[in-house]
């Protein structure tokens, strides 16, 4: 009787993990090999991958966990419990802006002192930690997650964003069964700045030697259950560089390039970006100069998006100024790009004398176009408190290791923002070895070979598990 196990079952719950495992063809490329291949997640469907080519063999399977009252709670106080949130700049950013919303909100005021009194208590009473795990484990055990898993009867259960609830079932469900079990993380800061993950997988997949080491350093994992495999949604950045990542472009060079973050992060960017727009309009920076700027998704939408913020965009999206507003794809899935939208955006990138931001991905994926990277650390005329600042991002633990390995200059106000792209454009644009040097330790491989080397991953993990692997 042929076996109608899965081989593999991804797990999405994020919209980056699916710019990682489908528009880059990875799973249509582990497909080709022979393999049964599955994506599970909220809101995985046909509708939602409409515009990206997929295997029509590959399963789609939507995923919608039953949440209960602690389950809906947990993610949030385990980092009170299990983390040193006032020691890490990103949580405690993240607990000073529930501060915020919990204005006017009882129920989240209440909440917040809760989670700061179990925080506390951790440090007097230790013995607080341990009986927190054995209840998580207890809120990991779902019946509705290990019926799934025994009839998709999969040989290796693959998480992007074990932080998410869905993944966190998924994978200790599949730990429990027996199934083969790995993490691929879809995002760089994923380890140090989204606290501990609640399931732990058998091998994991890292982009380069500084996530391997912060494997080691944060979970104690055993170098040999790590793989440095590079990233999969960077080849496209090497196809765009190669010149097979063709597309026409309509916009007029030499151009600075701006990619935004949220409001949240970073309150006043808009004023620097209009700032901007007026300073290549008037030509300060050379008659022929240009400008994009690129907000990021959640400047267009979800809970963190201003509306405000678009209007103004489109007020500057005139002459030598282009506004490229992000193409999202439909669905549930936050931070879902479309296909064309992500290579669009690789040519933009490629195309400009310089990336300036605040401190996003873009910054990575800027270097691999050989663009070079200029932080925003600032926040216009004003001078806002540090926890509101765009200052503290460059603080966050991800950010800091990347800005002093690669040397990346950092503007923290107009008269330096000026000096800096002046002096990018008077060196055209060059990147400098100190950039270099930070490429190789967050990616490791530019070679555009990533995709592949997962796929060789898995060809060799699969068939090193046996055919009784699942547990009954």
């Amino acid at each position: 009787m042929k076996d109608s196990r899965l081989d593999i079952l991804y797990c999405i719950s994020h919209g980056f993990a699916l710019r990682m495992v489908l528009q880059t063809n990875l799973l249509n490329k582990i497909a080709d090999k022979g393999f049964k291949v599955g994506l599970i997640g909220q809101g995985i469907s046909k509708n939602l991958l409409a515009d990206i080519e997929i295997d029509p063999e590959i399963r789609l399977i939507n995923f919608e966990p039953e949440v209960g009252f602690w389950a809906g709670h947990f993610l949030v106080l385990r980092n009170y419990i299990l983390e040193d949130v006032k020691g890490n700049v990103a949580l405690w950013d993240k607990h000073l802006t529930l501060k915020r919303n919990a204005k006017g909100n009882l129920g989240l005021k209440i909440k917040l002192m809760l989670y700061m009194g179990a925080f506390y208590s951790v440090r007097l009473l230790p013995f607080v930690k341990k009986l927190y795990l054995r209840l998580e484990k207890q809120l990991l055990n779902s019946k509705q997650t290990d019926t799934l898993l025994q009839q998709l009867m999969p040989k290796e259960v693959v998480s992007t964003y074990p932080v998410h609830w869905s993944e966190a079932l998924l994978i200790h469900s599949a730990n429990k069964l027996g199934i083969a079990t790995t993490i691929h993380l879809l995002s760089w800061d994923n380890i140090s700045c989204k606290g501990r993950f609640p399931a732990l997988a058998k091998k994991y997949l890292a982009w380069g030697p500084l996530m391997e080491n912060e494997l080691i350093e944060y979970y104690q994992i055993d170098s040999n259950a790590i793989q440095v495999v590079g990233v999969p949604h960077f080849d496209v950045h090497v196809d765009t560089v190669n010149g097979s990542n063709t597309g026409t472009l309509e916009v007029t060079k030499p151009y600075l390039f701006f990619a935004m973050s949220a409001p949240r992060f970073a309150p006043n960017e808009i004023d620097i970006v209009e700032w901007l727009a007026t300073q290549v309009t008037e030509g300060v920076f050379g008659d022929n100069m240009n400008l994009v700027v690129r907000p990021h998704p959640q400047n267009v939408t979800g809970s963190m998006a201003d509306a405000s913020w678009v209007e103004r965009l489109k007020k500057i999206n005139k002459g030598k100024v282009n506004v490229d507003f992000p193409n999202l794809a439909s669905g549930k899935l936050a931070w879902a790009m479309q296909q064309k939208d992500m290579f669009r955006m690789s040519q933009l990138l490629h195309g400009a004398l310089v990336c300036l931001n605040s401190g996003s991905t873009m910054s990575i994926d800027s270097l691999m176009v050989n663009t070079p990277v200029i932080f925003t650390s600032f926040d216009a005329d004003n001078q806002l408190p540090y926890w509101m600042s765009a200052k503290r991002l460059i603080d966050f633990p991800h950010l800091k290791k990347f800005t002093k390995i690669g040397d990346i200059p950092v503007a923290d106000n107009f008269e330096t923002l000026h000096k800096l792209i002046s002096e990018v454009i008077n060196n055209n644009g060059i990147v400098s070895k100190s950039m270099e040097r930070v490429l190789e330790q967050e990616c490791s491989s530019v070679k555009g070979n990533s995709t592949q080397n997962v796929v060789k991953y898995f060809c060799e993990s699969i068939k090193s598990v046996p055919a009784s692997a699942i547990a009954s």
